[in-house]
């Protein structure tokens, strides 16, 4: 055999017992991030867009019917007359779907969007229905204490924002500085939410009573 042949790269492999082409070529090393292994409960949140389409569709029939608006507004507000002489119970669920002017909805549907479609996604429909639910009648019975009528979907709202507060303080850890991000943001929006909302009670209790 030649000296060109035994310098050929294929023999040497021979000789040192394997093949070039038998080694694989190593992956290269992928990078290492914090992920979130928090399995949702639902890809969409559907039941967020149902109660957001709910509330705009009251809120446009009145707008559109001034002749219906006061008496939709009268007979489905949490008053406190109504519902514990008269018994009206239902109140406390019609109220959640009631706004007094355009400031007050917006608000709502934007707080709602904001933190409805992370929770949802989240807690899963059912979970999230609770919270909502929940939420929007201990904020209807609130006012009863202080004789005073409520509407809107305030309470149902903030009931979802504690919720989600406390499960990013829960997993703190795993959100870094993108969950307390995030609070902040809702803070703010939660803050704006809760003064539209103290107004637009106000506002309506002074009608009714006028």
């Amino acid at each position: 055999m030649s000296d060109e042949q035994s310098r050929h790269p294929l023999h040497d492999a021979r000789q040192q017992g394997g093949h070039p082409l038998s080694d694989k070529v190593p992956e290269p090393e992928k990078p290492k991030g914090r992920g979130i292994p928090i399995p949702l409960g639902a890809k969409q949140p559907i039941l967020t867009y149902t109660l957001i389409a709910i509330n705009v569709a009251i809120f446009v029939i009145r707008y559109i019917m001034p002749e219906l608006s006061n008496e939709i507004l009268l007979w489905g507000y949490a008053d406190t007359n109504a519902i514990l002489q008269n018994r009206e119970f239902y109140r406390l669920f019609t109220s959640m779907f009631l706004h007094f002017n355009e400031m007050h909805i917006l608000f709502n549907v934007i707080a709602l969007n904001y933190i409805g479609s992370n929770l949802e996604r989240l807690f899963g429909h059912t979970r999230f229905g609770l919270v909502y639910i929940l939420g929007g009648l201990f904020g209807s019975i609130l006012p009863l204490f202080f004789n005073s009528g409520g509407l809107g979907a305030s309470g149902a709202v903030f009931a979802i924002w504690g919720a989600e507060v406390v499960f990013l303080y829960h997993h703190r850890a795993i959100f870094g500085k993108a969950g307390r991000a995030r609070l902040q943001n809702s803070l703010v929006l939660m803050a704006f939410n809760f003064f539209i909302g103290f107004s637009a009670n106000a506002l309506a209790t002074v009608a009714d009573s006028g």
